[in-house]
C-alpha cells in the first residue's frame, strides 16, 4: 500500500515512506492502547464489588 504523500525535496522516497509506515503503526497501537483501556474501565466499574470474587475482561 503507497501512500500518496510524495517526499519532500531532497528526502529519500523509501526512507520517508518507511517513516509514514512507522507513524502509522504508533497511530494505530495509540488507538488500539485507548480502546483497551476504556474497555477495561467498563468492566471493572460494571462489575459486582461485592462479591470478593473478579475475573478479568474477558
Amino acid at each position: 500500500m503507497t501512500n500518496s504523500t510524495a517526499a519532500p525535496e531532497g528526502k529519500d522516497p523509501v526512507l520517508w515512506e518507511l517513516a509514514q509506515k512507522r507513524a502509522g503503526f504508533k497511530k494505530h497501537a495509540v488507538t488500539y492502547v485507548i480502546i483497551n483501556l476504556f474497555l477495561w474501565c467498563v468492566w471493572y466499574f460494571t462489575t459486582d464489588q461485592h462479591t470478593g470474587f473478579r475475573h478479568h475482561y474477558p
